[in-house]
């Protein structure tokens, strides 16, 4: 087997359960939809982003969270559309929710977590992994697990 090389990145498919262990964390950010980078500005605000394109805040989802299987357990980071899939909703919603509201639904979020299994394909940028700031693999792509599909794994 050949080593990866510092700017290769590596991807993984696994099976697992998803598992959100920071409630507190805050389930999106504000950025910029021509790029997705972060933006530190408030809901529809217009601004000009670093990538040129001129932008209205946009909330994105993110998730920190893990991903067990049988074996152990992997760091992940969710963002966009995966994240939205495992949340049950779109960011704009989680935005619109009281705090309440917030935390009723990632209680129910995590609660159905339990029963669920996905497939997902995460990477890690090899580059990005040795720097203190990268402690977690990227989900690239996320879908729920048809039981049949449990099963046979299991097997």
């Amino acid at each position: 087997m050949t080593a990866l090389q510092p700017t290769e990145i590596a991807k993984f498919w696994i099976q697992g359960k998803v598992v959100i262990t920071n409630l507190s964390q805050s389930f999106y950010y504000m950025s910029c939809p021509g790029c997705n980078k972060g933006a530190q500005k408030n809901y529809n605000e217009r601004f000009l982003c670093l990538c040129g394109y001129e932008s209205t805040a946009t909330p994105r989802a993110r998730i920190y969270g893990q991903i067990n299987d049988d074996t152990g357990s992997v760091s992940v980071i969710m963002f966009g559309h995966e994240a939205e899939q495992v949340l049950g909703c779109y960011a704009t919603k989680i935005i619109e929710y009281s705090e309440e509201e917030k935390n009723k639904h990632i209680e129910n979020v995590i609660n159905e977590l339990t029963t669920k299994y996905w497939i997902l394909q995460i990477y890690a940028d090899q580059e990005k992994m040795k720097t203190q700031r990268y402690k977690n693999f990227n989900v690239y792509s996320i879908e729920e697990a048809k039981q049949e599909e449990v099963a046979n794994s299991s097997s």
